[in-house]
C-alpha cells in the first residue's frame, strides 16, 4: 500500500504544474467528442482543443495519436489549446491568431493602466484593453493590474503589432451560455440557492447562475418592518422560491418569505378574544388602520373603532404611523388569518367620561329642585355607568357593567 502511494505521489510530482500562453506542447490524444479533442498533457487535468480550431476538425486524428498544440489559456477551469505550425510570427503570436480565428478566450497579464485603457501581455505580445472592456459593470475602486484573466481577442494584426483584447465581450460571452443552461432548468415553484448581488431600495437582486432575480420588498418577510439592508448584503448566499420566470422580459421574480413559517399561523392559535395587548401602528388607510402586535403579525383596527362615534374624514386625523397603542382582540377569523381589534379606553378618557357623568347628572338634579346632598343620600355615584354612557356617547355598544368590570376590562 505504502508502495503504491509513493508511485502515486511521484506521478503527481512529475505533472505540470501550468503552461504559460503560446507555449508549444507535444500532446497525446485521450479521446475525441463531437465538440473537443480531449488532450493528455502531463497535467492533473486534461487538455481541450475545440474541433472549431481545426480546418478539417476531427479528420485523420485517434485515440493514441501525439500531436503539437499551443496552450491558450484556462477557460472555466479547463486548459484549452489549439493547433498550429510554427511560424515567423513566433508560438506566443500564433496562438493569439488561433485565438482570435477561433474566438478562443486566451489568458492575458494587466500590466499598467495606459491612456484609455490597460496595457495587457499575452505570453510575449502586448495588446490593449479599453477601460470600458474590462469589466460588465464599471466597479469603484477596483483593481486590474497585476492579475491575469482571460481575454477575446477583438482585433490582431501581427504586421501592424495590433491587439486589442476585451474580457467584457468574453464575461457577456459566458453569461449567456449560462442564462441558455439556467432557461432549460429553472421553473417556477422549485427552491434556488443565489448569490446576493445588489441591494435596493425596492428588494435585491439574487444571481442565479446564469441569470439575476429580483426579491421584492413584499417578498422579504412576513414582518413589513424589515428593509432589504436588514435582510442580506452583496456576497451573501441564499435560499429563495422562484415565483414567476418571464424570460422575454428578463424578469424573475424570487420570494424569502414563502419559505418562511407564517407567524400569523401561531398567534391565531394561541390567541383569545378580549385579550388587551400593546402595539404599534404601522400603516393607514381609509378604512382603519393596521397594528403591528408582534413581528409579522398585524391586525385591523376598523375607523369606526378609532372615530368612536366622531366625525372624520380619515383615520390619520386622530392616529399615526409608529404610535404605540392599546388594543384588544375584538375577533379572529383563522381561515382568513385576519384579527379586529378595538381600543382600549386610557385613564384620562375614563377620567372625562367620569367628570361628564357627574356634570350631567348635577344639572338633572339642579332642574328636578334636588340638592346635591340629598343626590348623594338618595344614590351613589356610579362608574360603570358613567362608562357605560361613555362607550354609547362614542358609538361603543358594548358594556362595562359594574365598577369592578370596568376596572377589570382595562387591565387595573
Amino acid at each position: 500500500m505504502a508502495d503504491f502511494e509513493a508511485l502515486l505521489n511521484a506521478q503527481f510530482e512529475s505533472f505540470r504544474k501550468g503552461f504559460d500562453p503560446g507555449e508549444r506542447v507535444r500532446a497525446r490524444i485521450a479521446a475525441i467528442t463531437p465538440t473537443n479533442v480531449i488532450l493528455d498533457v502531463n497535467a492533473k487535468k486534461e487538455g481541450i482543443l475545440p474541433l472549431t480550431s481545426l480546418e478539417k476538425g476531427a479528420e485523420g486524428l485517434k485515440a493514441g495519436d501525439s500531436i503539437d498544440v499551443v496552450f491558450v489559456g484556462l477557460v472555466d477551469g479547463a486548459l484549452v489549446f489549439a493547433t498550429g505550425a510554427a511560424d515567423a510570427t513566433g508560438g506566443a503570436d500564433r496562438s493569439v491568431l488561433q485565438a482570435f480565428e477561433a474566438k478562443l478566450p486566451i489568458d492575458g497579464k494587466v500590466q499598467s493602466e495606459v491612456n484609455g485603457g490597460y496595457e495587457v501581455m499575452v505570453g510575449k505580445t502586448r495588446g490593449f484593453c479599453p477601460f470600458s472592456q474590462i469589466a460588465l459593470h464599471r466597479e469603484e475602486g477596483a483593481s486590474y493590474i497585476g492579475k491575469t484573466f482571460a481575454f477575446l481577442v477583438e482585433e490582431y494584426d501581427p504586421e501592424e503589432k495590433n491587439l486589442i483584447v476585451s474580457r467584457r465581450a468574453l464575461l457577456e460571452r459566458q453569461a449567456a451560455e449560462r442564462r441558455e443552461a439556467l432557461k432549460a432548468t429553472l421553473v417556477e415553484g422549485e427552491t434556488r440557492t443565489g448569490k446576493v448581488t445588489r441591494i435596493a431600495d425596492f428588494g435585491f437582486f439574487v444571481d442565479l447562475g446564469g441569470a439575476e432575480g429580483l426579491v421584492p420588498l413584499r417578498a422579504l418577510s412576513w414582518d413589513r418592518g424589515v428593509t432589504p439592508a436588514d435582510i442580506a448584503k452583496p456576497g451573501d448566499e441564499v435560499e429563495v422560491l422562484v415565483r414567476t420566470i418571464d424570460w422575454e422580459a428578463n424578469r424573475i421574480s424570487l420570494s424569502l418569505r414563502a419559505l418562511q413559517a407564517n407567524p400569523m399561523d401561531a398567534f391565531i392559535a394561541a390567541a383569545q378574544v378580549g385579550a388587551q395587548m400593546t402595539g404599534k401602528i404601522t400603516r393607514i388607510e381609509q378604512f382603519g388602520a393596521f397594528v403591528q402586535l408582534e413581528p409579522g403579525v398585524e391586525g385591523l383596527l376598523p375607523t369606526g373603532a378609532i372615530a368612536r362615534g366622531r366625525r372624520i374624514g380619515h383615520p390619520s386625523q386622530l392616529v399615526s404611523v409608529g404610535q404605540s397603542v392599546e388594543v384588544r382582540i375584538d375577533s379572529i377569523e383563522p381561515d382568513r388569518k385576519r384579527i379586529s381589534l378595538r381600543l382600549v379606553p386610557t385613564a384620562e378618557e375614563i377620567a372625562a367620561a367620569e367628570k361628564e357623568r357627574a356634570e350631567r347628572e348635577a344639572r338633572r338634579r339642579k332642574a328636578m329642585g334636588v340638592s346635591a346632598e340629598e343626590a348623594e343620600a338618595e344614590e351613589p355615584f356610579d362608574l360603570g355607568a358613567a362608562l357605560d354612557d361613555f362607550r354609547k356617547e362614542q358609538g361603543d355598544g358594548g358594556s362595562f357593567g359594574s365598577l369592578g368590570d370596568a376596572f377589570s376590562g382595562i387591565g387595573i
